[in-house]
């Protein structure tokens, strides 16, 4: 959104903590779990300026990965179910990042990827009963607790704003719904049912 430049030393008077998912890692969770997937669908808000910059970091990582990232943008909510359908039909999974147009409608992409068995990763955890397959999500309540740190340090240890770095998130939780694996004929890996919350 270009608020700082540097990240590591904002200029300035702002700091603070970003909600940019791990997306490493949220990518290889996907090839652990669709290890034929070649193509990943993100619908996005044409005019959230966090939903393109995403969007950019995840084509970088997806590269190495063998994995193309075909992205739908649309202007308004009501343009959602038409560009959901119409990018279902040529990925093998969608990746909802937190772009709150797309976040907030979860149920309605995951309506029409259901139709063609497409599964639906998210960013977070925040609308997951409403048909994700996974997500190793961002834990806002990890978020806030760095927060709360660096204002403490800010006001009470009187520490120069530019010298706290800009920070995301230093946790993930990682949820997989059985029952999706179950409608959308996926095994769940062994070494993920190690370490995730089954719902």
């Amino acid at each position: 959104a270009g608020l700082v430049e540097n990240v590591d030393s904002p200029e300035g008077a702002i700091t603070g903590v970003s909600d940019l998912p791990p997306v490493k890692e949220q990518l290889e969770l996907m090839k652990t779990m669709l290890p034929e997937m070649k193509k990943l669908g993100i619908l996005f808000n044409t005019s959230e300026a966090n939903s393109t910059s995403q969007i950019e970091e995840v084509k970088k990582i997806a590269g190495p990965l063998g994995i193309e990232i075909v992205t739908q943008g649309i202007s308004k909510p009501n343009e959602l179910a038409m560009a959901a359908a119409q990018i279902t039909k040529s990925v093998d999974a969608i990746y909802i990042i937190p772009d709150n147009t797309i976040a907030s409608q979860a149920g309605l992409v995951v309506n029409q990827a259901s139709e063609l068995k497409v599964p639906v990763f998210m960013a977070e955890s925040g609308q997951f009963d409403q048909g994700i397959l996974a997500t190793d999500s961002i834990s806002y309540k990890s978020l806030g607790i760095q927060a709360g740190i660096m204002i403490k340090e800010i006001l009470v240890d009187k520490k120069p704003i530019q010298s706290i770095p800009v920070q995301t998130a230093q946790e993930t939780e990682l949820i997989i719904s059985q029952k999706m694996a179950d409608e959308l004929v996926i095994q769940i890996p062994k070494e993920l049912i190690e370490r995730a919350e089954i719902r």
